[in-house]
């Protein structure tokens, strides 16, 4: 995991299309932004020197403001800066900032604010701790419970005395010659910087069950039930609790058994009432810290967070460490970029995909940050070079093509990147500066052109959902990042949205509209959707259970009225479907096959993957429950669910648009190109091989295999390859020799 970012790309302010964030610092595209991860100082200095020496015009340095660590391998720590209740360090702080300038005079500053309190707050402070459920504290050390202890990010005394601490910082910095130097906040708390709960998912134990999260649960219940306790009661079945005795659910109905197992609200409230709520807390302390900084500075200092990987990336913990809802993040104008880190589209096998629901960022105005931590060759580190996932390649050649696959990927998408150095000697090279350098040229170039998207699929995802899947249960955020692994090999770029935006006026329309994770769907928001559908004569792909969940009950009523799909409950061995072997359009090449849930990145020899991650657990899915659809006579079964008799895959066509329904997850890469044909999409390729990402001005092609590639565009174009500033004469069709992992950066110049 991540904690401490390295280097940074923005792309063009343009992308936020509602005008949410208030005025004040706004980062550009050619606003490059370097950030050191290192506590010895003279480490840290000699990257940012590196950085200024390649033209970025932007440092973010890391401030652990209330901790006071020594740094690994020796040397002094930096001091802490918050000593206790109205007692601030400023010399510790102006002498960093000093430094700084010191070694770069022409660089910005963004702190990278690591918010932890210090241990005088803590000891002072015991029942604003996270604890677990036998009450014991989180400590120290290592194992099953091992882990700094912090704060319950629920605490609102913590919260009142960090927004304390902050405003101190600002009223200080602005006191100060150098404060026009200093550009935003990105604020950092909780484990691993992402403000997640500290000590979750650490040997099957979960957080909080502190004083301080009893009093908040209570206070969410009083809220949610509009006061009234017989409501609780009624939806609880305990008619005994009130408000204030309503227990957290125990950390083994929270971890759950098994997988495809829904929670019901008829028998599980109390469970999705307290996943909600320890979901919310976290985005309530993230907006009230930002909304700080805001009024402290009178909106000058941008502001940044941990945040957007929910529902994307492939880990047990995500619902563990309560990193659920975003909405909260993206309405707030007091949040200007959020970023996230992705590991599995790392490796060179894969197409490439980013940890963001980058569309609805720029629907509502924030900037999105793509973390690259990627651990180059030259890491000496035994496990930067056994974890593939990270980034890490044998040499230069191909840890430069996975940076070209990452970089352009963002580029084309109208998403930052930034590198996370652990000063390990990742960055030990003058290649790697020369890249970065060539990289942000092209930023900076890029940044006046028109990079509104042009796909014709939506990938919808929504991160509410999560509430009804036991914490154990991978298939969230399996589902929503190993399905983009098949369609990012069709040759037809797509866009990522929240359930909660898709159907805002804003949002174009596209052809074809892929749902995924998106049980929860109420009967006001149906409408809405099937109006679009309507409106844009498209096709819905839905995926396992669609809408199961509307306006605060399960029910299999509930998928048909969204999919128009009857269905029955089943079981079923393996999440596999058989396809049957008809002249069916969307069976096309592959009449006969199956397609279902399956790991789509090979572990290379020597390589390994963390336990957090999918792929070294054995399945990841050993049965469980579906749901078929049933036969009909406006119903077409293409498919059946393996070793079963029951239909698994199925077309319908509704009053102006097209519905398929798959009970398995995750669908091929040959039946995903089908349905996009059958939908009306565009393919730019043909080849299975080669990856694409497109915007109004730019293309980025990737090729996992050597050799031609066509490239077709919907209207004749001139291209210029940025690399190598090759050039084309206007054509509408194109033919490239590729070669292994190369990646083609195109400008469009019609």
């Amino acid at each position: 995991m991540c904690a401490l970012p390295a280097f940074s790309l923005l792309p063009d302010s343009s992308f936020a299309t509602d005008g949410a964030s208030p005025a004040g610092t706004r980062l550009e595209a050619d606003d490059a932004i370097f950030v050191t991860g290192a506590q010895r100082i003279s480490t840290s200095l000699h990257r940012i020197k590196d950085a200024a020496e390649a033209g970025y015009p932007y440092v973010a340095v890391p401030f652990k403001v209330g901790a006071s660590h020594p740094p690994a391998g020796g040397g002094p720590a930096i001091r802490q800066v918050w000593l206790g209740k109205d007692s601030y360090d400023w010399e510790a702080f102006d002498e960093r900032v000093g430094q700084i300038w010191a070694a770069a005079p022409s660089v910005k500053v963004i702190l990278y604010l690591s918010l932890e309190p210090p241990a005088s707050w803590l000891d002072a402070h015991p029942g604003e701790l996270i604890r677990y459920e036998d009450e014991s504290g989180i400590h120290e050390g290592q194992g099953a419970k091992g882990g700094l202890r912090g704060p319950s990010l629920a605490s609102q005394v913590y919260i009142a005395d960090a927004s304390r601490f902050l405003e101190h910082l600002i009223r200080h910095v602005d006191a100060q010659p150098y404060r026009d130097r200093i550009a935003g906040i990105h604020l950092v708390g909780g484990h691993d910087g992402q403000w997640m709960w500290r000590g979750a998912g650490q040997g099957g134990f979960s957080a909080d069950y502190g004083p301080a999260m009893k009093r908040y649960f209570a206070d969410f219940l009083r809220g949610k039930y509009d006061g009234d306790v017989e409501k609780l009661r009624t939806a609880w079945h305990q008619p005994e609790i009130d408000f204030d005795t309503a227990p957290i659910p125990s950390t083994q109905r929270r971890n759950g058994v098994g997988a495809f197992r829904l929670r019901n609200p008829e028998t599980d409230q109390d469970l999705i009432d307290y996943t909600e709520a320890y979901g919310n807390a976290p985005a309530e302390l993230i907006v009230k810290l930002a909304e700080t900084v805001k009024r402290a500075s009178a909106n000058r200092l941008s502001v940044g967070v941990y945040a957007g990987s929910t529902t994307l990336n492939v880990d047990t913990n995500t619902q563990a460490y309560g990193r659920i809802f975003q909405q909260a993040l993206l309405r707030s104008p007091a949040i200007d970029f959020i970023a996230a880190p992705t590991y599995s589209p790392r490796p060179l096998s894969h197409p490439g995909a980013t940890g963001l629901v980058h569309n609805s960022l720029q629907l509502h105005g924030k900037l999105g940050i793509d973390e690259h931590d990627v651990r180059t060759w030259l890491s000496k580190i035994k496990s930067d070079r056994e974890n593939f996932l990270y980034g890490y390649a044998p040499d230069w050649e191909r840890q430069r093509a996975i940076f070209l696959k990452l970089f352009a990927r963002d580029i084309t998408s109208g998403v930052a990147s930034w590198q996370y150095d652990m000063h390990h000697g990742w960055f030990d090279s003058p290649k790697i500066w020369d890249l970065f350098r060539q990289i942000r040229e092209i930023r900076e170039a890029s940044g006046n052109r028109d990079q509104q998207s042009v796909a014709e699929v939506a990938i919808v995802v929504d991160d509410h959902s999560q509430v009804y899947l036991p914490r154990n249960d991978r298939f969230l955020n399996s589902n929503a990042l190993s399905a983009r692994t098949p369609i990012g090999w069709t040759g037809a770029p797509y866009d990522l949205y929240f359930l909660d935006d898709i159907t805002d006026e804003r949002v174009r329309g596209y052809r074809c509209y892929v749902f995924l994770n998106t049980m929860e769907i109420d009967s006001a928001e149906r409408a809405r959707i099937h109006a679009m559908l309507k409106k844009n004569h498209a096709t819905a792909v839905w995926v396992y259970a669609p809408g199961i969940v509307a306006d605060g009950k399960l029910s299999t009523d509930n998928l048909e009225q969204t999919t128009g799909f009857a269905v029955e409950e089943v079981g079923a061995p393996i999440p596999e479907v058989l396809l049957h072997d008809d002249p069916h359009p969307l069976l096309k090449g592959i009449r006969g096959a199956d397609f279902g849930l399956k790991e789509e990145i090979p572990i290379p020899e020597g390589g390994k993957l963390p336990p957090s991650f999918v792929g070294n657990r054995g399945p990841i899915f050993s049965g469980g429950r579906f749901f078929s659809p049933k036969k009909g006579a406006q119903v077409q079964i293409l498919g059946e669910l393996k070793e079963t008799a029951h239909p698994g895959f199925a077309i319908r066509k509704m009053d102006g648009w097209t519905s398929i329904y798959s009970s398995a997850p995750v669908l091929s890469k040959e039946l995903w190109r089908n349905i996009f044909e059958y939908s009306g999409v565009f393919f730019y390729s043909d080849d299975p091989d080669t990856a694409i990402t497109v915007n109004r001005s730019m293309l980025s092609l990737y090729a996992r295999t050597a050799g031609k590639r066509t490239l077709r565009l919907p209207r004749s174009a001139r291209l210029r390859e940025v690399f190598t500033n090759r050039t084309w004469e206007a054509a509408s069709e194109f033919e490239f020799e590729m070669k292994l992992y190369e990646t083609m950066l195109l400008i469009k110049e019609e």
